[in-house]
């Protein structure tokens, strides 16, 4: 592949005493991630650059290479040359996929104890992976409010004011409800520190947070014919739209979420018994659905025309090299760049509100709650209920007349 894109340059590229052995590997490679031949080119040229910066700092042998050494020769580039900058991640990538390179990474005391409470919650709570990485967010935050790698110290000698800065500090930018979240992570965090003896006992139990009441605000919806609007308007004639218009219709057919729809994999559609399985990220439940006919042919128009890396099982890759699978975060994306493009007057809520408006949908032609909450992976009637209060149509139904009373009789007697 190699010698056959650049005949010239190949002889060199080979040639190179640190990298030249995994030339020709790295470039099939890159050539399967997508990328460009053009831009192929620029990476080759800056890898014979790293070949010569890493053999004047002692760097002999390819198993030498650490992620520091290639960072060291980063920062040395980013500024000078920054167009040579990028090809050093994409090379350590590649290194760390063939197990050539060393991660090196400084253990911090931080890093330590985020292990310790990632243990915890994955083998004693058992909490799915996406509930792990937001309690270890926010746990690293208040161990960088207290500076715990300067002084870890510190972190015995904490009490409620400086858990009240803390919360100040993360309050200013966030709304009460998930202030309300936050400070409930905060007391699992401050609970684990203290059954392993490293602060006080009890603190957990001094945070106040914002008083908040059960459906105090309305779920985020979109008109029915406004999500249909939305889906019309999203052109298909592109590789990027029609990925784009697939993962939104998904959502809002079966009313998905975000994370579900990116872990989404080939094996997870069953053609055969029209069947789409999908793995509820939130609570750890698997949900089969039925593989509709306007879903199957979605997904084979998406297939068809969107190409994708050879023998990867995800559904969903970003467009642009490097084609890597698609994380949750890309979708909240997708939704605002569409709707506003849309010309509908969308205010921008993310894609969940396409999975509030399917609900409401459903509840509008008759489905019942208990269906409505299966199909949504909520654990509790609660839950769903709360998507009674948009069904104002439905509720004007049932309202009841006001009863006269009895100063309005009198009134009316009189007269």
């Amino acid at each position: 592949m190699l010698e056959s894109l650049f005949p010239i340059a190949s002889k060199k590229c080979l040639a190179l005493p640190l990298f030249g052995p995994i030339m020709e590997e790295f470039t099939n490679w890159l050539v399967q991630q997508g990328y460009v031949r053009l831009y192929i080119r620029a990476v080759l040229n800056a890898v014979r650059k790293m070949d010569q910066y890493l053999r004047r700092k002692g760097v002999h042998r390819i198993d030498e290479i650490s992620s520091a050494a290639l960072s060291s020769y980063w920062q040395s580039r980013r500024r000078r040359a920054p167009w040579q900058s990028g090809p050093v991640h994409i090379m350590e990538r590649f290194l760390r996929m063939r197990g050539l390179c060393t991660a090196n990474q400084p253990t911090t005391p931080t890093r330590l104890q985020l292990a310790e409470y990632s243990d915890y919650l994955r083998d004693v709570r058992g909490l799915a992976s996406g509930t792990i990485y937001d309690q270890l967010w926010l746990a690293e935050q208040l161990l960088v409010h207290l500076g715990f790698d300067k002084d870890q110290k510190r972190l015995a000698g904490i009490d409620a004011k400086d858990i009240e800065g803390f919360v100040q500090k993360i309050a200013k930018t966030i709304s009460r409800a998930t202030l309300q979240h936050r400070i409930s992570q905060l007391r699992n965090f401050l609970r684990f520190l203290a059954t392993t003896d490293k602060i006080a006992t009890g603190l957990a139990d001094q945070i106040d947070g914002p008083r908040l009441y059960r459906f105090e605000k309305l779920p985020r919806t979109l008109s029915w014919q406004t999500v249909q609007g939305l889906l019309r308007s999203i052109p298909k004639t592109t590789a990027n739209g029609r990925r784009d218009f697939t993962m939104l219709f998904l959502i809002a057919t079966y009313g998905l979420r975000s994370s579900e729809v990116a872990a989404l994999t080939l094996d997870d559609v069953d053609w055969r018994a029209g069947q789409i399985r999908i793995r509820q990220t939130k609570t750890d439940n698997t949900l089969v659905l039925p593989l509709t006919d306007a879903t199957a042919k979605v997904l084979i128009a998406y297939l068809r025309q969107v190409p994708r890396p050879s023998g990867a099982r995800h559904l969903f890759f970003q467009v642009r090299a490097p084609i890597n699978p698609l994380k949750r975060g890309a979708l909240r994306y997708v939704f605002d760049k569409w709707s506003k493009r849309s010309g509908l007057g969308i205010a921008f809520h993310g894609p969940h509100c396409l999975r509030n408006s399917f609900a409401v949908h459903l509840l509008s032609q008759g489905t019942s709650l208990k269906t409505i909450g299966d199909l949504l992976g909520h654990h509790h009637p609660e839950t769903t209920a709360g998507y009674l209060r948009l069904a104002s149509d439905e509720l004007r139904q049932v309202g009841l007349s006001v009863p006269r009373t009895g100063r309005r009789k009198e009134a009316e007697h009189e007269q």
